[in-house]
């Protein structure tokens, strides 16, 4: 329904609206104290309101009106350089050029649909995934294929299958595979060599949502697939939350998140 006339874009006839952002407004609107599950923030109380009235009042002692200008597109040099340093620490070692600030997870994700996928593009996505994600993919024009998950998370090995049904091969392959939104669970080992075969296979782009992969509490890491792209180039977009455990610091690349970078490999 158009009363007004407007002459929307052809896009907008793909625009899904955020179940997030519509529970944002909905708590919004209460009067009473209440604790949602549903959203990834934390408590008031959590946040570290002096330590960042301290960071803010160094970069503006360092800076001062210039710390209000634009940056460089690909984010300051200083965090960047962080980072790398910080990476050279982990098994997830990489390089300036690979690394991009960007504001918030939604902007990486949305990077990659523009950059990615045309309308009409198969791209497989868990089922069930992120909503913002899978919304984003479809935005762009994506054609959705939804994939079964179970206790070792994507069920890799169904894909051949769902793909000759779909009868082409899939564009891009969107994947939460640590501690998945919203199920929890991780993909194994053997299904991430499995994914990382297939879309060389196919040709496939990875878009890898990877906003908790360094806040696990128990368990033996898993290699990502930046680690395990030995057998032959494999083409991956990240999207990654930074937590240094020597610093406290966070930066984030994700969905929910403050401060995120993207890596491709």
């Amino acid at each position: 329904m158009n009363p007004a006339g407007l002459p929307w874009a052809t896009r907008t006839k793909g625009l899904v609206g955020s179940i997030i952002d519509s529970s944002t407004s909905l708590l919004q609107r209460q009067t009473h104290d209440i604790v949602s599950f549903a959203m990834g923030s934390p408590a008031a109380e959590a946040v570290p309101s002096e330590a960042f009235r301290e960071i803010y009042s160094s970069v503006l002692a360092d800076a001062g009106a210039a710390a209000f200008g634009y940056g460089a597109t690909e984010g300051q040099t200083a965090l960047r350089d962080e980072l790398v340093a910080f990476l050279d620490s982990t098994p997830e070692r990489t390089s300036a050029e690979r690394l991009l600030i960007t504001t918030g997870g939604m902007q990486g994700l949305d990077l990659a649909g523009k950059l990615f996928v045309d309308p009409g593009d198969l791209v497989i996505v868990e089922a069930p995934t992120y909503t913002n994600g899978s919304a984003t993919l479809l935005a762009y024009g994506a054609d959705i294929l939804e994939a079964p998950i179970d206790d070792d998370g994507l069920m890799v090995e169904a894909l051949p299958e769902l793909v000759q049904r779909a009868g082409r091969i899939p564009k891009a392959i969107y994947v939460i595979p640590n501690f998945q939104n919203p199920t929890g669970t991780a993909m194994s080992l053997e299904r991430r060599h499995l994914l990382l075969a297939l879309a060389r296979e196919w040709g496939s782009i990875i878009i890898d949502d990877d906003p908790y992969g360094m806040l696990r509490f128990d368990g033996d890491h898993i290699p990502g697939f930046r680690e395990l792209g030995g057998g032959g180039p494999a083409r991956v977009l990240r999207t990654h939350f930074f937590q240094d455990p020597r610093s406290r610091a966070a930066y984030r690349l994700g969905g929910r998140r403050s401060r995120h970078r993207g890596e491709t490999h």
